[in-house]
């Protein structure tokens, strides 16, 4: 089994470490700038793909220069001889930091949604439940108008029930259902 050290590595992973001279990796064992929590998982996946001659692809934590880390996207494709045996890889590494943060936002802004629609159903079903009474009420007065034959009850009951319902909606200069013509 090979030792995957680093024979190349081009600008743009250079920059990302932090680094100005390729030379600092040429010969450093790539598992070095791997956090050593996902280490064995990136072994795994290199010794499947040498078994497979397959490609890979993951995500990691790297560890820069300055010992920060940032999230990166590793895919692995294997280099083969003239019989078809992996003899090496090909690494892309690309900075996900950027995707990660955005995945977060979108995680807390789904998060705050369901509360709200939470919220909203909540609020949905007290409202349906307030209608409810007032038309049972409104149907109550019905049936006594209809008993009693006094009119003027019902729409007294009809225009008491409307300004329950639309009270909240007074501010905006709404305020009766009809107006009753004599």
């Amino acid at each position: 089994m090979w030792k995957a050290n680093i024979t190349y590595v081009n600008g743009a992973l250079v920059k990302m470490q932090g680094s100005n001279d390729k030379n600092e990796f040429v010969g450093r064992h790539v598992l070095e700038f791997i956090v050593e929590s996902d280490r064995a998982r990136a072994t795994q996946n290199s010794i499947n793909s040498i078994k497979t001659g397959e490609g890979w692809a993951g995500k990691f934590t790297a560890r820069l220069k300055n010992g920060q880390t940032l999230p990166v996207e590793i895919t692995a494709t294997p280099i083969k001889n003239e019989n078809g045996v992996p003899i090496g890889f090909i690494d892309i590494v690309r900075d996900i930091s950027e995707r990660v943060q955005n995945q977060k936002k979108l995680e807390e802004t789904n998060r705050k949604l369901e509360l709200a629609n939470e919220k909203l159903l909540v609020v949905g079903g007290l409202v349906r439940h307030d209608i409810a009474n007032k038309v049972s009420a409104l149907n109550f007065s019905a049936y006594l108008t209809k008993k009693n034959g006094k009119i003027e009850d019902m729409y007294k009951a009809i225009e008491l029930a409307c300004a329950q319902i639309l009270e909240p909606l007074t501010s905006q200069g709404t305020t009766k259902c009809w107006e009753m013509k004599s």
